[in-house]
């Protein structure tokens, strides 16, 4: 249960500063973006074997030509208080670096700043790893003004293990597990 809930809270960077890096730019221009049929329509947390039922659902709908709308309910769990369950929407839109496709992800409700998660998607599975925010060398160690900039960075450390986090596991929810809430 433990490591489901972390591997779902892993994008919450604004309240688990040291998982996820967020960066004032994004990776690529919105404007010109591509989009993956792969990506949209509604995603569960891959519940461990034996362990609890889903507790996570996200939501990615074609928000234009080149960027998605994302409805990502979570638990939040911060310090001295009892797990509460959030909304979130956030636009997020695909920037490629050699064939490896990154999402830049941006809360549309308040912050400003963008989370990076490499991924991979089919029809019934998605896999993303944030670009981490690592004391211990990994990540990028450091804030880029430009996207030009960020891309470098990230091409120089792209097959690095250490620059990203834990990868988070999404499938399709079936009709037995989808739940309303």
């Amino acid at each position: 249960m433990r490591r489901l809930l972390l591997m779902l809270l892993l994008p919450l960077a604004f309240l688990l500063p040291a998982c996820a890096y967020t960066s004032p730019v994004p990776l690529g221009d919105p404007a010109s973006a591509p989009l993956d049929e792969a990506l949209v329509g509604d995603w569960v947390g891959k519940a461990e074997e034996g362990g609890p039922g889903d507790s996570a659902t996200i939501r990615v709908r074609r928000f234009n030509q080149h960027e998605y709308l994302v409805e990502w309910n979570l638990w939040e769990c911060q310090a001295y208080r009892p797990p509460q369950f959030h909304d979130r929407r956030l636009r997020a839109f695909i920037t490629a670096i050699d064939s490896v496709r990154f999402l830049s992800i941006q809360d549309i409700q308040g912050d400003t700043a963008y989370w990076l998660a490499r991924y991979t998607a089919s029809a019934s599975e998605l896999r993303l790893r944030f670009i981490g925010d690592h004391s211990d060398g990994g990540g990028l160690g450091k804030t880029y003004d430009t996207p030009l900039a960020l891309r470098a960075a990230v091409r120089a450390k792209l097959n690095d293990k250490k620059l990203y986090t834990e990868e988070v596991v999404l499938v399709r929810p079936t009709a037995a597990r989808l739940t309303v809430r």
